[in-house]
């Protein structure tokens, strides 16, 4: 029943995920049929009988399906876990990348399929993994160097600082630049 607010009716009223798809499909004017067709479009193959238990919340979807299923509803996979009521995809605002680059990055990822966003991750993970060791060796060689110009003692100190600065850095913390 309706009383004004309507986030928690919303909320009230679509409880599942199997409501959530239903209503979709109400608001795009699909069947089930329709969403049949665009998952396999998708690359998603599944039953007419499987959309239409997941309707009906007796099965569910896959996390490695979950998001092509929120793309073939013109949704969001937290609207469809019950994270969001807002049924619309978020705005350009609500999606936060902290560089041009990663925004690119991201938007070439979503036209991927499964296995080639799994094996990019991988390759990341991997040129991440590289760039933090090139770090680590460049911060050695100027730590060496700091050593041998004025002696361990002040190299102890400035490993001492930096070990201090990271650990502020990581529980978020105000850094005090002196």
């Amino acid at each position: 029943m309706y009383n004004g607010d309507m986030s928690t009716y919303y909320a009230e009223k679509f409880y599942t995920m199997g409501k959530r798809i239903e209503a979709r499909l109400v608001a795009l004017d699909m069947n089930q049929t329709d969403l049949h067709d665009e998952l396999r479009r998708l690359g998603v193959h599944v039953s007419r009988s499987f959309i239409s238990q997941l309707i009906g919340d007796k099965k569910s979807i896959s996390a490695e399906n979950l998001p092509y299923l929120a793309r073939a509803l013109e949704t969001t996979t937290d609207h469809l876990l019950l994270l969001r009521d807002d049924p619309e995809p978020y705005t350009e605002k609500e999606a936060t990348y902290y560089t041009i680059e990663a925004e690119k990055i991201a938007d070439i990822v979503d036209q991927l399929e499964a296995p080639s966003r799994s094996m990019l991750l991988g390759i990341m993970q991997m040129v991440l993994e590289h760039e933090r060791e090139m770090a680590k060796r460049e911060w050695t060689s100027l730590l060496n160097l700091v050593e041998r110009s004025v002696g361990r003692n002040t190299r102890a100190q400035i490993e001492a600082a930096l070990a201090e600065e990271n650990a502020r850095n990581a529980s978020g913390e105000p850094v005090n630049l002196r």
